[in-house]
């Protein structure tokens, strides 16, 4: 999963050094607009794909944890 991060946050990186081109170059400002919002939701994807990798991993420790607590009980019976 780190790599597609990596892939991603180049893509920003490009996204960002683009709208700075765009700029020099008198485009409209609705073109500047809209890369700094193609920017915006890039990261926001970003941030969101971290979080989902936080909960997955959570999730597994939880998983474990209660494999292990099973295991390790005696039976109720």
């Amino acid at each position: 999963m780190e790599s597609v991060m990596d892939a991603k946050q180049a893509s920003a990186a490009s996204v960002s050094s683009g709208r700075v081109g765009v700029e020099d170059d008198g485009v409209s400002g609705d073109s500047v607009v809209t890369a700094e919002g193609a920017l915006r939701l890039i990261e926001s994807h970003q941030s969101l794909q971290q979080a989902i990798l936080k909960y997955e991993s959570i999730v597994e420790h939880l998983e474990r944890v209660c494999d292990e607590k099973v295991h390790c009980d005696p039976p109720l019976s």
